[in-house]
């Protein structure tokens, strides 16, 4: 006699959890930051309940998640993660990847020639030779910003075919000295700029030497 005895039919949890990943601040287009970054994991199960959640970095041991991860150093990180319900389920590993590069590029910028001799007041070919080198992220672009001068008197006619926003590194400029026959310095910055939007400058400098030099 089973009177009064109620019967509960108990469904097996047979899914795996599924585990969300978050990274703040994201990456930006090229996959790169150039900041500290967090990862957040957070995990759902509709069955038995989550267990515990799990990761690995760069393929080392797995240790167990407890609040978020904090990346602080140049490198690019392979995280892999998961979780495990109460019944015993196991996810499928997932992967996330973190790129940080928080270092400026290297950056030379020679222009030949150096010295605008004889200082005749003719436009001379000047060509500027500009190494940018970065290790991790790589170069992403190189820009001339700027064509000026420490002589006052340089006009708009004393520098010709420079493209400023550009990576141009050939045009003209005038063999000419200050008004009192001093020393004029043309100055030539460029910026480089790596995938992780790191930036760094690039000066080349031109003289055209004084008459007592």
């Amino acid at each position: 006699d089973l009177g009064g005895t109620v019967f509960a039919l108990v469904e097996e949890d047979r899914i795996a959890p599924v585990t969300m990943v978050g990274q703040s601040p994201a990456a930006n287009a090229a996959g790169w930051n150039k900041t500290d970054v967090t990862v957040t994991l957070a995990a759902a199960d509709e069955g038995s309940g989550v267990a515990r959640t799990e990761f690995a970095v760069n393929g080392g041991s797995w240790r167990p998640y407890v609040g978020p991860i904090v990346v602080d150093h140049d490198g690019i990180y392979t995280l892999q993660y998961r979780s495990v319900d109460e019944a015993g389920n196991v996810e499928r590993t997932k992967t996330a990847r973190v790129r940080i590069d928080k270092t400026e590029p290297l950056a030379i910028a020679v222009a030949l020639p150096t010295l605008l001799l004889p200082a005749n007041r003719r436009m001379v070919d000047v060509t500027v030779l500009l190494l940018a080198l970065d290790l991790l992220s790589g170069v992403e672009k190189l820009t001339l910003r700027s064509v000026t001068s420490d002589d006052p008197g340089m006009t708009s006619d004393d520098v010709a075919g420079w493209t400023i926003g550009t990576k141009d590194t050939r045009g003209k400029l005038r063999a000419e000295r200050t008004a009192t026959g001093g020393r004029r310095v043309y100055t030539l910055t460029y910026r480089v700029t790596d995938r992780a939007g790191n930036e760094a400058e690039a000066v080349a400098v031109v003289v055209v030497p004084g008459a007592r030099d």
